[in-house]
């Protein structure tokens, strides 16, 4: 089986999908992929975005911004 690359797994709070949300992450590491969860409050707008710019550019980029 091939190792899938990590998933970085980023959740706004409350959405009305909590309960999905967790579920799709546990049946990710049921499925051995290297996945990582995060939830943060707020809605999935351009505030939340940009608040988590960075985080998502280290992630997806592998490195910090200078």
């Amino acid at each position: 089986m091939v190792k899938l690359k990590e998933v970085d797994y980023d959740e706004a709070f409350p959405n009305g999908l909590d309960d999905r949300c967790r579920s799709l992450y546990e049946r990710i590491r049921e499925l051995n992929v290297d996945a990582e969860w995060s939830e943060s409050p707020g809605g999935h707008d351009i505030g939340y975005w940009r608040g988590h710019l960075e985080s998502y550019l280290i992630f997806y980029g592998g490195k910090a911004l200078p």
